[in-house]
């Protein structure tokens, strides 16, 4: 049987939240980033902050060359204190 739990802290990088953090390597802290891959905040055709994914020509997978889109994992924002509970 499950049981309901209380969240007790949060993040999220999207604008539409009142306490969004920024997309940022600083916030992210991403570790084993995809060798030859690169994951760069840039403004979207909506004019929206995204990470940009490249794919090469031929690319189906960030682990096979040619290298294409990214992967890593992220820590997640250290700094909690415009996290809502």
């Amino acid at each position: 049987m499950l049981f309901p739990v209380a969240v007790q802290s949060s993040w999220t990088t999207s604008t539409l939240a009142d306490s969004s953090l920024p997309l940022s390597d600083k916030t992210l802290r991403p570790s084993r980033v995809t060798h030859g891959t690169t994951h760069n905040v840039v403004k979207a055709p909506d004019g929206k902050l995204a990470m940009e994914a490249i794919f090469l020509k031929g690319s189906v997978s960030p682990g096979k060359t040619p290298y294409g889109g990214f992967s890593f994992y992220a820590y997640g924002a250290s700094d909690l204190t415009k996290a809502k509970g």
